[in-house]
């Protein structure tokens, strides 16, 4: 169960399919979906700076940078994802409130009475974004990205991988994902992929997407372990109540992932518990995938508890 959302918007024509995909996820589970846009800017500027975005809160005028989560906005009125009054507006709860400590918002009202907030953080935008999912509701985020590779990569950073592998609960980093045919998830023996299963199996129910499995072995007497990861998952997937495809293949795991997926698949993985250390030298098959595949890939992490 998905209890509140993140769609991270940075640019809407990449953005669509991702905020179409989470306005169908939030109407499904009847959970929150929060819209952030991050403005890589100083949290503290000028007095004068400060004092005029005040009083463009008491006024209920929204700064320039807010256009595009209102365009965000208009994208998940048409999926009908928003409560509208009886003009056919948006009824919202509360109208913009200026920036408060590097953060402004619009709270709207979901169609089954969640809340849906356009939410405005200003700073470097992979902290401002982890920052935001500390709330421990939290349980997905969706996040775009250009594909940055190699140098470019290690030059410029890449901010959808960085968030993927820093942020407390799952991250679904999406390329191209209208494409989007089927659901992959990579079988082993850890419990970060049963928790990737689980997950995916959700995303696929909501979704009514196919649901394939893969486990890969890369010698051949890794063989019998591979088929028992392989037939335990697909035990917990009739326990769920869905149906799964079930691939066992030879081969090296990313590239294997990779190939197999293509590009119309979202694949699901568990992600290991490494050190930042080990993360930076070593790396593991999640973050190989997620800088070399051409496809949408989720990088799931077991939910929060709320009361902690």
């Amino acid at each position: 169960m998905i209890r509140k959302t993140l769609i991270s918007v940075s640019y809407l024509p990449t953005a669509e399919q991702t905020l179409r995909w989470g306005a169908r996820l939030t109407q499904k589970f009847n959970s929150d979906l929060t819209l952030l846009y991050v403005s890589n800017v100083p949290q503290r500027g000028p007095l004068h700076t400060n004092l005029t975005r005040q009083k463009m809160g008491e006024w209920g005028i929204e700064p320039p940078s807010f256009r595009l989560l209102r365009q965000a906005e208009a994208l998940l009125k048409q999926e009908g994802a928003l409560q509208l009054d009886e003009r056919g507006r948006e009824l919202e709860r509360h109208a913009f409130k200026a920036p408060y400590r590097g953060v402004g918002e619009v709270h709207l009202t979901g169609v089954h009475g969640g809340n849906v907030r356009l939410r405005l953080r200003e700073g470097p935008v992979v902290d401002e974004i982890v920052k935001e999912v500390e709330d421990p509701a939290y349980d997905l985020i969706f996040i775009g990205t250009r594909g940055q590779r190699g140098l470019r990569r290690y030059l410029l950073g890449n901010i959808a991988h960085d968030v993927a592998m820093q942020a407390p609960c799952s991250v679904l980093v999406s390329k191209g994902l209208a494409q989007a045919r089927a659901l992959l998830v990579g079988v082993t023996g850890r419990e970060s992929s049963k928790e990737a299963l689980r997950q995916g199996v959700e995303l696929a129910q909501a979704l009514s997407l196919p649901l394939r499995l893969i486990s890969i072995y890369p010698q051949a007497e890794q063989r019998p372990g591979a088929q028992k990861h392989l037939d335990e998952a697909l035990a917990l997937v009739d326990a769920l109540g869905y149906e799964a495809e079930p691939l066992l293949v030879a081969g090296e795991p990313a590239k294997t992932m990779i190939e197999t997926a293509g590009q119309d698949h979202v694949l699901a993985l568990g992600r290991a518990p490494m050190s930042l250390v080990q993360r930076v030298f070593l790396g593991d098959v999640s973050q190989k995938i997620l800088n070399k595949g051409h496809c949408s890939v989720l990088i799931a992490v077991p939910p929060r508890d709320v009361q902690a």
